[in-house]
């Protein structure tokens, strides 16, 4: 099943990545002056800020001594208010600083994706995701160091990592690929949107998440707010009830104005303050609401300049980012000015923390009442929204990464669907190996129910290439570019049998895990409307007669199933079962060469089997006495 070469997409130019590195480090050049600049102003505005101090001293001393024609208090006021004005010119130095360095190291890490350092830009590589039960993402590296994941994670939330995670093992069948492409495309070109973005999820978490530990916290609370959105909330307060509250407070303050007038004692608050503080009793459950918030209130406003990011900066022309702003629109406002809200009333509740406000402001206006009322409106309009709003964001955060990803990858090419085969690449290689190191390969599976077997010696490539193929599959299903010349393909499900272990815990060993593993993948392929299934060296655990025969067996199931299986062995008999079915089948092999007493490898896929084989030659070199008669 290896053909000519495919018509297909006109891959990028080495060009392409030369004005890439070009633009991205004239980028990086630029945040870095600004960043420079920022750090003087920020040393500037602290010396300034000294030297106010100085002379507030020194004018209150003059002051106080009759040098100066001003009263102390009045020296005293506009010391303070130069030193207010002197500290706040600092802050927002600071913070401009602060958020340059982030930019900074947006641009650092791009470049070093665009220069094929990718260890220098990894993020968390997604370990915890690892599912030994999922169909495909063991086998083919997708979590876990060195991983699918590692490479194109550039996510700062959980909500976002969780979100990337599920694009790479069961992406969105509502949109197809051409949506999800067009959605990576769109997100890549819009740099200025990710650099933003990546600034203000930096300056988020270094506000309230320092450290993995803080992190954890973090994401417990925020999935408490959620849960307390969608929680049942009271019904409103009767009219009646609004009106008493406000009449009370009014009451007061009449009150202590009759006092402040001379008409009443100052005593005679007394029984009004403790009226109210009784009425205030009603709001019992202020304090469950409050600790509710205590750690996620100072997230809010954070959270709602991140939606305010997304809102103004991502480009909504693909469906899946349409979707995403549009989750980000109710009742004609935008979630961000409804977060913020949400953080004014919270706030504004918190006084109550005061205890100068409490046993003052709070009791004389029943504030806790009026500011617990504000909060339930709010809820009753918005709260079920909450985890909507952030799962929208950590959308837009995953296919950020995405298309990051993309934006690093100039000479990678789109996929494109297909009709007349089930899978055709030229030039196609593994996506996580070095640029400069891999070799690619030209395949051709032109229908269902067709067989490759791809033999070799040991080394050669062949489970590289399948890992290859099957990664390739999944990318493109996540709208991403793939290293090759061109890559085609129907839409496919991908199911795999190559990297399997025992369990200990399920009394499983490794013979029976792989049996059941088989079993799975036979009967998604089976069932499915279309499967790429990926067999490596299968059946190892038992004797070579007994796997022969139990591989021929699963080969000949796959026959007739709706999917295109490859499989790699080095079994050469099972060649013969090719023979029978030519028009179903195809075989090709991986080759070594010894050059000067070494092995090499040219890791280029050839028809027929593998003429050669080198298992003993390894054996030998690695000290082994293996030789024999005839051997």
């Amino acid at each position: 099943m290896v053909a000519a070469p495919v018509p297909g997409r006109t891959p990028s130019t080495t060009d392409d990545v030369s004005t890439l590195n070009t633009d991205i480090s004239t980028r990086l050049d630029a945040r870095r002056q600004d960043h420079r600049a920022a750090r003087h102003q920020e040393r500037r505005a602290a010396i300034a800020g000294l030297v106010v101090l100085v002379l507030a001293v020194a004018a209150l001393s003059m002051s106080a001594d009759g040098i100066l024609p001003l009263h102390w208090t009045a020296t005293l006021g506009l010391c303070v208010l130069s030193l207010i004005v002197a500290i706040q010119r600092r802050e927002r130095c600071t913070v401009a600083r602060r958020r340059l360095g982030h930019a900074v190291q947006f641009w650092e890490h791009a470049l070093a994706r665009s220069e094929d350092r990718w260890s220098d830009a990894t993020q968390d590589d997604g370990a915890a995701y690892s599912d030994p039960d999922h169909p495909y993402a063991n086998d083919l590296d997708l979590f876990g160091p060195h991983s699918l994941f590692s490479r194109i994670n550039t996510t700062q939330t959980t909500l976002g990592r969780d979100a990337l995670a599920r694009l790479l093992t069961d992406p969105d069948e509502a949109h197809d690929t051409a949506a999800r492409q067009e959605a990576v495309r769109d997100i890549a070109a819009a740099a200025d949107m990710r650099e933003t973005l990546h600034v203000e999820l930096q300056e988020f978490l270094g506000d309230v998440a320092h450290g993995p530990v803080a992190r954890e916290i973090l994401d417990d609370k925020t999935r408490s707010l959620s849960g307390w959105g969608r929680e049942p909330t009271p019904d409103p307060d009767p009219t009646w009830r609004v009106l008493l509250d406000l009449g009370l407070a009014a009451l007061f303050l009449g009150a202590v104005a009759a006092a402040i007038l001379g008409h009443l004692p100052w005593s005679a608050l007394a029984p009004f303050w403790l009226l109210n503080y009784v009425f205030l009793g009603r709001a019992s459950d202020v304090d469950e609401v409050l600790e509710r918030f205590e750690s996620v209130r100072n997230t809010l406003g954070g959270w709602s300049r991140i939606l305010r990011c997304v809102e103004d900066g991502l480009p909504a022309s693909a469906p899946p980012l349409r979707d995403a702003r549009r989750a980000l629109e109710i009742e004609g406002r935008r979630a961000s000015d409804a977060v913020a809200d949400l953080d004014r009333r919270v706030e504004r509740l918190a006084w109550r923390g005061n205890m100068f406000w409490a046993l003052t402001f709070d009791v004389a206006l029943l504030w806790d009442l009026h500011a617990r009322r504000a909060l339930y409106a709010w809820k009753r309009r918005f709260g079920d929204r909450i985890d909507t709003w952030l799962q929208a964001a950590a959308q837009v955060e995953a296919h950020a990464a995405l298309g990051s990803y993309a934006a690093a990858v100039p000479d990678h090419v789109f996929p494109e669907t297909c009709t007349d085969a089930v899978l055709a690449a030229e030039d196609l290689a593994h996506p996580l190996l070095p640029s400069g190191t891999r070799v690619g390969n030209d395949l051709h599976l032109d229908r269902l129910g067709g067989i490759l077997l791809i033999t070799g010696s040991n080394m050669s490539g062949k489970s590289t290439f399948l890992r290859a193929v099957g990664l390739a599959t999944v990318m493109a299903r996540c709208g991403l570019p793939i290293p090759a010349r061109s890559f085609r393909l129907r839409p496919l499900h991908v199911v795999t049998c190559m990297r399997i272990q025992d369990d200990l815990a399920r009394g499983s060993s490794l013979f029976h895990a792989e049996v059941q593993r088989l079993a799975d993948c036979v009967e998604r392929a089976q069932s499915g409307d279309g499967t790429l299934v990926l067999l490596d060296e299968i059946l190892a655990g038992t004797n070579s007669l007994e796997r022969h025969v139990g591989t021929e067996g699963v080969l000949r199931g796959m026959i007739n199933a709706p999917a295109a299986t490859m499989v790699a062995t080095h079994d050469l008999e099972l060649a013969k079962l090719i023979d029978e079915v030519p028009d179903r089948g195809r075989v090709l092999h991986f080759r070594d060469a010894v050059e000067a007493g070494q092995m090499t490898f040219d890791y280029r896929l050839r028809e027929g089997p593998c003429p050669s084989t080198n298992a003993l030659r390894v054996m030998r070199d690695a000290g082994l006495d293996v030789d024999r008669d005839g051997a």
